[in-house]
């Protein structure tokens, strides 16, 4: 800033305004705005969000099924998001359930037990139940042909309501297969079955699925 020398008999105001003017025209040549630092002292409203469900590398328990009326076979992969799937779900065509912080397999396998929520069910024991990323629970009569048996260990999102059990993980299910005498159905209907290389994928994990779940066609 440009320094004014008093000019002998110079009144002392007039070097004051002329101090001011200066000020003001260097403010208003300046390239960089004057900001004016506020405090915003009104409440904001705080806004509960539940956070996503992260894998874990702990071992995670497998429930097995036993006090309930199905048996583990498995995990298996979801079929949304797979081409050619139109985003249809590996168990499409029944009941979901979502309980976020509160999902344990228990409370799934009760769920689908009772026929879920389809009013068009009938009440009815769904064939399958699922669980998948945490808190979310499906059930259905088939089992999409795109789904494949994949290792344990892949479906590695804990429960939302038991953290140490293991309840699918991303697009992954933790899949259970009611033991109860469905006599109406076989093997092949837990499958939706389509033309071609479906139909003839489908039969290949039919026979999987029935070898990794010890089961045989008469206990179908």
């Amino acid at each position: 800033m440009m320094l004014l020398h008093q000019i002998p008999g110079t009144p002392v105001t007039l070097i004051s305004f002329l101090l001011v003017l200066l000020t003001r025209f260097t403010a208003a040549q300046s390239p960089y705005p004057t900001t004016t630092s506020t405090t915003n002292t009104t409440a904001s409203n705080t806004t509960s969000s539940t956070s996503s469900p992260s894998p874990t590398t702990a071992a995670l328990q497998i429930e097995d099924g036993s006090g309930s009326t199905y048996a583990y076979v498995g995990c298996w992969n979801e079929s949304a998001g797979l081409p050619g799937t139109t985003g249809l779900r590996a168990l499409d065509g029944g009941s979901s359930r979502v309980l976020p912080g509160e999902m344990t397999v228990s409370r799934c396998l009760a769920f689908c037990a009772a026929g879920g929520d389809s009013a068009t069910h009938a009440r009815r024991p769904y064939r399958l139940a699922g669980l998948e990323y945490s808190r979310e629970c499906w059930c259905g009569d088939k089992l999409s042909s795109l789904s494949v048996l994949l290792p344990d260990a892949a479906c590695d999102t804990p429960c939302d309501g038991a953290n140490a059990t293991a309840c699918g993980g991303a697009l992954k299910l933790t899949l259970y297969n009611s033991t109860l005498d469905f006599a109406d159905e076989n093997a092949a209907a837990l499958f939706s079955r389509g033309g071609g290389a479906a139909a003839a994928w489908a039969a290949v994990t039919t026979g999987l699925w029935l070898l990794v779940a010890g089961l045989s066609l008469g206990d179908l």
